[in-house]
């Protein structure tokens, strides 16, 4: 018995003996392995790691062959007296350059084993993105940029100016202060914008502006509110950049030919915005007209504008001028004794016109009995027009005047349109706006009204421009001009947008316009029409959402913009009492699977001025190849920090 107790005592005794040994001769290690675990999380080479933690090993077991007592030499250096190791050991402690090269040799391989262990460690440990992002939101980093979000963005926005190379848009910073930017060529399949009054639609856009002109693109920007002070803004950037911007609105003087571009359809289309009514009927008798005198009016080659189409609004004028359009022609006859022949046009021209041919063959009196004789009678152009306007309807009830008769509301409008105080804009100048001189010089347009006071026109207006625009297109397209790119900005589109609209823009791509599509709330389309709102959020691939109060947009939006795959946990409390509580998460938990919203609901509805939720799906990496972009809320740049107005931002 007692022997068994000796042999037990002597077992613990070496055991402590073992393990004092073993400390000593990993201390020095360990003390090493710390920082190089450190350095090489830092660089992220896990296999670098693992080729010099070998190396390492092998140089450690050969020092420590041939000299142990090197390998012992920290000791020496220590605080406290440890000379009792170097007498345990049987070497003196000595710490020389052989020393460091062994302790940095024998730490590789223990910080790789740190490595290891840390990674089996996280991979274990069970987190969510959601919780992640929780965390973030309450982190001092994600209050510092909130705070000082103005002059990062300030400071960030100076830089790109400095740089000067413009590759890309630069939209403002993330909410951990990183500058965020995007390819132009992404809103090229066009971009939506939303975000309620004072959100800060307008200086979001603004970027685009910055940018085009900073590359030297044309630009189009079509405000369906008429503000004065976007004007202004838009004028200073272009100030900036030594651009002159043309502003067509009631408070300038450039005018616009709306019947300069187009064939006779196109122009028909133009006017269709004027002289619709809510009878089917009389807008087809309408438009009957329409391009039956805009036919005419390019068939004689007469200027083609409003004012113009207006004069021939009254058949008199049209009359006067078919009348007048004849040809002389030789006709077979019997011998006659008179003098005189009418020539007939039919209809209107029966009882009011007639012409008188002769034939003088010799000096002297007028010979009888001739066989043949020069009449005037109308050319085939008259007798085209004539039949188109007035002879086809010969047989209904108003008689040849049938299109005039039930066609007032043409008359109307188009005369309530140049009587009003807008007037004077749809003259034709030399210096009138030409939207394919605009695209050819690279110029910048404005447009904008009052909507308070000609709200009515706005619409007839916008749409006569955005209709223009398909000639553009056109001309782009036969031009080759995909690559050179065009800004189009419709901000308030509601205000002036209808289906064919939608039409047009869809189109211009292949003309390489960058569209822009702003409004303040999305139910603003629903009212245009029940489908437009769809089909524009189905036609577009950027989207920018800023600060928004309707619970169904934001919920639409959160909806719009997609979901994850995220773990959902549960923990099971153990424990009464708040100091005995305990919870199981790994132990007695359950984590599983779930679809999560990209950006929660919550998180658009706390959007504030200036802060926009961004999604691209039109993105690409630097060999033009689609990736996916994950949806950010970004701190939106004020274009006009900074900006020096005699073009040296640049």
């Amino acid at each position: 018995m007692q022997k068994n107790k000796e042999n037990d005592i002597g077992k613990d005794l070496g055991l402590g003996v073992a393990l004092i040994v073993a400390i000593v001769c990993v201390f020095p290690l360990v003390v090493f392995s710390i920082p190089i675990y450190i350095l090489f999380r830092i660089l992220k080479r896990p296999k670098i790691h693992l080729a010099l933690s070998i190396l390492g090993l092998g140089i450690l077991i050969l020092g420590f062959v041939s000299n142990p007592g090197v390998y012992l030499g920290l000791y020496g250096v220590l605080p406290v007296d440890m000379s009792f190791i170097g007498e345990l050991f049987s070497n003196p402690l000595e710490l020389s350059r052989a020393s460091y090269i062994m302790y940095i040799s024998g730490g590789l391989p223990i910080s790789y084993g740190l490595y290891l262990y840390s990674e089996i460690f996280r991979k274990k440990k069970v987190t969510s993105k959601e919780d992640r992002r929780d965390k973030f939101k309450v982190s001092g980093q994600y209050q510092k940029v909130k705070k000082n979000r103005n002059k990062i963005n300030a400071k960030v926005q100076e830089q790109w100016r400095k740089d000067g190379t413009f590759e890309e848009v630069l939209l403002g910073i993330t909410e951990s202060g990183k500058p965020y930017r995007l390819g132009f060529s992404e809103i090229n399949q066009h971009h939506f914008v939303v975000a309620t009054t004072g959100g800060g639609k307008t200086i979001y856009l603004l970027n685009y502006v910055e940018y085009a002109l900073a590359k030297n693109y044309p630009m189009i920007f079509i405000d369906g509110k008429g503000s004065l002070e976007t004007i202004e803004e838009v004028k200073g950037v272009c100030k900036a950049y030594r651009k002159d911007l043309k502003v067509f609105s009631d408070q300038e003087t450039l005018t616009y030919n709306p019947l300069r571009y187009g064939n006779a359809t196109v122009i028909t289309d133009k006017l269709k915005e004027l002289v619709e009514t809510e009878s089917k009927y009389y807008s087809e008798i309408s438009t009957s007209l329409v391009q039956a005198i805009i036919q005419f009016i390019d068939d004689y080659g007469f200027k083609r504008d409003l004012q113009t189409f207006a004069y021939y609004l009254n058949p008199k004028n049209i009359q006067n001028v078919l009348v007048n359009d004849v040809v002389e022609v030789e006709v077979q006859s019997e011998p006659v004794d008179e003098s005189k022949e009418e020539i007939s046009f039919g209809g209107f021209l029966d009882d009011s016109e007639v012409a008188v041919a002769s034939e003088d063959t010799e000096a002297g009196p007028k010979k009888l009995n001739q066989s043949k004789k020069t009449v005037k009678e109308p050319s085939k152009r008259a007798k085209k027009h004539t039949e188109r306007i007035f002879g086809r309807y010969e047989s209904s009830e108003e008689g040849e005047m049938y299109l005039f008769e039930n066609a007032a509301s043409v008359r109307t409008q188009i005369h309530l349109l140049l009587d009003s105080e807008l007037g004077h804009l749809f003259e034709e100048k030399e210096d009138a706006l030409d939207l394919i001189s605009l695209s050819d010089h690279k110029e910048a347009l404005f447009v904008s009204f009052d909507g308070t006071i000609y709200d009515s026109y706005i619409k007839k207006i916008a749409r006569f421009l955005i209709l223009d625009l398909n000639y553009l297109v056109s001309y782009r397209n036969r031009t080759k001009q995909k690559d050179q790119p065009l800004l189009a900005i419709y901000d308030e589109f509601s205000v002036y947008a209808n289906d064919k609209i939608v039409d047009t823009v869809n189109k211009s791509r292949s003309a390489g316009f960058h569209c822009c599509i702003a409004t303040q709330l999305v139910a603003d389309l629903d009212d245009v029409s029940p489908t437009l709102a769809k089909r524009i959020t189905g036609n577009t691939n950027t989207f920018a959402v800023g600060h928004t109060n309707l619970p169904d947009e934001i919920e639409s939006w959160a909806n719009v913009l997609g979901t994850f795959k995220d773990n959902d946990m549960t923990t099971t409390t153990e424990g009464k009492g708040p100091l005995n509580r305990k919870e199981m998460m790994r132990e007695a938990g359950t984590v599983r699977k779930v679809n999560k919203f990209k950006i929660s609901p919550d998180e658009i509805r706390d959007l504030r001025s200036g802060q926009f939720l961004i999604a691209r799906k039109a993105a690409k990496d630097k060999n033009g190849l689609s990736m996916v972009v994950e949806p950010e809320i970004v701190y939106v740049r004020h274009p006009l920090v900074g900006l020096k107005k005699d073009g040296e931002s640049r």
